[in-house]
């Protein structure tokens, strides 16, 4: 069990990574708007 979820792990990680790397730039973009549109 342990070396199936370390595999899956390991499929999962880089779309995973691209997920919260591009969750973190929306809210940034999101954050950035929403202040820049104070001006």
């Amino acid at each position: 069990a342990p070396r199936l979820s370390g595999r899956y792990q390991a499929l999962l990680k880089a779309p995973l990574d691209d997920a919260l790397g591009g969750a973190v730039q929306m809210a940034a973009r999101i954050f950035a708007g929403k202040s820049g549109g104070a001006r």
